[in-house]
């Protein structure tokens, strides 16, 4: 699980498209079974696949935008939160993590992927 602490250093940096498969296989990271270490090969085939992909800012419309969601869990399971704020078609920051607390509901679930933590985060962005 070596190969965790890399992908996880590339999503915190430039690689959105790997934030929840990094989350979740991180989770399982202290007992790992025969399908995490599955799912670490397919990451890393994904990323071998696309070396070429880059964040690119482009001279269009500045506009700042910010997309949440949230997966809802099994019963009595935390909910996956992500969102990601984007700036024209560049992404410049985002995060993938579990809830704090089991949503109830979808809704309550939604509600909660973008809360005030979520929002001190973005406000740490350098500006």
């Amino acid at each position: 699980m070596n190969s965790l602490g890399s992908l996880a250093y590339l999503v915190s940096g430039s690689r959105p498209d790997l934030a929840f498969a990094v989350n979740y296989i991180s989770r399982h990271s202290m007992k790992p079974e025969a399908k995490h270490w599955l799912l670490l090969d397919l990451v890393v085939g994904y990323l071998f696949k696309t070396h070429t992909h880059r964040i690119r800012l482009r001279p269009v419309t500045l506009t700042l935008s910010l997309w949440s969601d949230a997966g809802s869990g099994e019963d009595l399971e935390r909910s996956q939160s992500s969102f990601i704020l984007k700036l024209g078609d560049a992404p410049i920051h985002w995060s993938s993590k579990r809830q704090t607390v089991v949503a109830l509901s979808t809704c309550a679930a939604d509600g909660a992927s973008f809360n005030w933590q979520s929002l001190a985060e973005v406000h740490e962005i350098p500006q």
